[in-house]
């Protein structure tokens, strides 16, 4: 490292800025739909993408997903 750069660091370090405060926060923290509400929402929001979206139960997820390996 050069003198200069060194000198122009120190000078930046010796700035006193203090802590920075936290910004207001406008945005909600917790979500009021149910977990199927929630599920239905995500669903709609990833068919948007052309996701291929397979609502299935617990027990049949290894099924479905050899299924569509399968297919790939």
């Amino acid at each position: 490292m050069t003198a200069a750069k060194a000198e122009i660091l120190a000078r930046i370090r010796a700035v006193d800025r203090g802590a920075p405060s936290p910004g207001p926060r406008r945005y909600s923290r917790a979500g009021g739909l149910d977990g199927a509400a929630r599920v239905a929402l995500f669903c709609s929001r990833v068919a948007d993408y052309r996701a291929d979206v397979r609502r299935v139960s617990p027990g049949e997820v290894a099924a479905v997903i050899a299924t569509v390996c399968g297919e790939r």
